[in-house]
C-alpha cells in the first residue's frame, strides 16, 4: 500500500497530524487539526468524511452545513468543498474515498442519492478503523481487499442513510427516540431497558421495533455504539483508560479492555501502538 496520497489540489492550514493507508484510487485518512484550522479542494472522487472530535463548518458548492461529532458527510466527485474547524480546540475527523472507476452504475446510482450530513453507523466507524490500522508495508496482495473495505465504507453509510429515521421516512416514534438518545449521549445507558425506559415502552417492544426495522438488538448497539466511542478516545487521546472508560460508560478499565479486545481483536495498548508507533 502506498505511503502517500496522489497529488490533489488542496489548501490547508493548520494540519497538526495525519495517518494515511491507500494509494490513489482509494484510501483511508484520520487528521487532527489545531484550532481554527482549515482545508480547501475540488473533490476527486466519492469520499465519505466522518467527525470524531470537534466540529466543521463546511462550505460545499457556496452552501454550508455543519458536520458534529459522531456525523458524516458523503461528498460527491467535482464538489468544491472548503472545511473551517472549530477554533476553541482540535478538531479530528477521518475520511475514506473510492474512485468511480472502482465502483458498479448501481452502485454509483445509489451513492448519488445520498445528501446531507447524516449519524454515522457503528459498521461504518469499525470499517475506517479497520482502513486505518493496515501497515504502512503491507504486501500488493491486500490491495483488493482494502479496495473492497473502502468500497463498503462508503455504500454502508449510503444504505444506512436511505433507512435513517432523519430522512423523514416513516418509522416507529419510539426507534426515532432511541436514535436520538444513542446519538446524544451512548454513555448514559448500560442496558436495553435503560433505553426502552427513554423511549417510554417495554423493553421487549423496543426489540421487536428495532428487529422488525431491521436493526441489531437494542442491547448490541448499545454496547457496539460505546466501543466505538472508547476506541475513537484511545485512538485520538491521551486519556488513560480508567479515564476513558468513565467518558465511554464502562465499568472500569478491565471491562473497558475486555470489551474492546473482544470487539477488535486488539487490546488499547496494541490500537494505541499502531495509532502512534
Amino acid at each position: 500500500m502506498a505511503a502517500e496520497p496522489a497529488e490533489f489540489p488542496l489548501r490547508q492550514s493548520g494540519l497538526f497530524k495525519a495517518s494515511f493507508r491507500g494509494d490513489a484510487s482509494y484510501y483511508f485518512v484520520r487528521a487532527i487539526y489545531d484550532a481554527g484550522g482549515s482545508f480547501a479542494w475540488r473533490q476527486p472522487s466519492y469520499q465519505l468524511v466522518v467527525m470524531l472530535q470537534g466540529r466543521a463548518d463546511i462550505t460545499i458548492n457556496g452552501d454550508r452545513v455543519t458536520l458534529l461529532e459522531g456525523q458524516g458527510i458523503l461528498m460527491h466527485p467535482g464538489w468544491e468543498v472548503s472545511y473551517a474547524f472549530t477554533k476553541d480546540q482540535r478538531t479530528t475527523h477521518a475520511a475514506c474515498l473510492a474512485d468511480s472507476a472502482l465502483l458498479e452504475k448501481a452502485e454509483l446510482d445509489q451513492l448519488e442519492q445520498v445528501r446531507g450530513v447524516h449519524r454515522v453507523p457503528p459498521a461504518v466507524h469499525s470499517l475506517i478503523s479497520e482502513g486505518l490500522s493496515a501497515s504502512v508495508t503491507a504486501g500488493t496482495h491486500l490491495h483488493a481487499a482494502y479496495t473492497l473495505m473502502a468500497k463498503a465504507c462508503l455504500l454502508h453509510f449510503a444504505a444506512s442513510h436511505s433507512a435513517s429515521p432523519a430522512l423523514g421516512h416513516r418509522r416507529h416514534p419510539s426507534l426515532i427516540r432511541a436514535f436520538a438518545a444513542l446519538e446524544a449521549d451512548p454513555t448514559t445507558f448500560n442496558s436495553a431497558g435503560a433505553l426502552a425506559r427513554r423511549c417510554g415502552i417495554s423493553v421487549s417492544r423496543l426489540r421487536q421495533v428495532f428487529r422488525e426495522a431491521g436493526y441489531e438488538s437494542p442491547s448490541a448497539m448499545i454496547w457496539r455504539i460505546k466501543i466505538e466511542h472508547a476506541v475513537r478516545m484511545i485512538r485520538s487521546t491521551g486519556l488513560s483508560l480508567a479515564e476513558i472508560a468513565e467518558h465511554s460508560g464502562f465499568t472500569n478499565p478491565f471491562h473497558l479492555s475486555r470489551s474492546v479486545k473482544k470487539h477488535t481483536g486488539q487490546s488499547p495498548k496494541k490500537i494505541r501502538l499502531n495509532e502512534h508507533g
